[in-house]
């Protein structure tokens, strides 16, 4: 497991990509661009707040 759960801690909670790794699921592969996190909540939620 690419060094453990130290790792891991490295990469994903403290940001230190260059001794530690991110565990991402197969959603990442419909990830297409870099939105800001208003931009995403304002599309998911057009529907709803009308």
């Amino acid at each position: 497991m690419m060094g453990g759960f130290a790792s891991l801690r490295k990469g994903m909670l403290d940001g230190d990509m260059e001794n530690g790794y991110v565990s991402v699921g197969n959603g990442i592969s419909d990830i297409h661009e870099i939105k800001p996190a208003k931009e995403i909540i304002d599309e998911m939620t057009k529907d709803y707040c009308k």
